[in-house]
């Protein structure tokens, strides 16, 4: 048994380079995110702007949860870079975009995302729910 569960994540932050610099940095996937996501294993290319993503083991008591999804890369146009979830066999998925805005400073980035993923119910959440059910 198990539920699902989405998160977002939304975020702004400023370059202080160009538009067409801060876009450079970020479609070079191994760089820019194989090295800045904090807690990410492995980073692993699969084929062109498609990668598989594994991040460090999770755990809660005796139960060990690893996320990993597979994702495509797909720049639109000078300022939008988007993120697409690839189906595989997996128990999550990742969609969202970086947005780029030129200002006076730099380059203005909005980071958009949503991790969808199904979790297992852990066997002790499984009996409470039948014990109750059978009272």
């Amino acid at each position: 048994m198990a539920f699902n569960v989405e998160t977002l994540c939304k975020g702004t932050f400023k370059s202080p380079h160009s538009l067409e610099k801060t876009m450079e940095f970020l479609v070079d996937y191994d760089n820019a995110i194989g090295k800045t996501f904090s807690c990410l294993e492995k980073f692993i290319k699969e084929k062109e702007n498609t990668y598989r993503w594994i991040f460090e083991n999770l755990s809660y008591g005796d139960y060990q949860l690893q996320i990993q999804f597979v994702t495509r890369f797909e720049q639109s146009g000078v300022n939008l870079l988007k993120m697409f979830p690839i189906e595989a066999n997996t128990k999550a998925k990742l969609s969202g975009h970086w947005e780029l805005t030129p200002i006076r400073e730099g380059t203005q980035v909005i980071f958009e995302a949503t991790l969808t993923g199904e979790l297992p119910l852990p066997g002790l959440m499984k009996d409470r729910k039948s014990t109750r059910l059978n009272s």
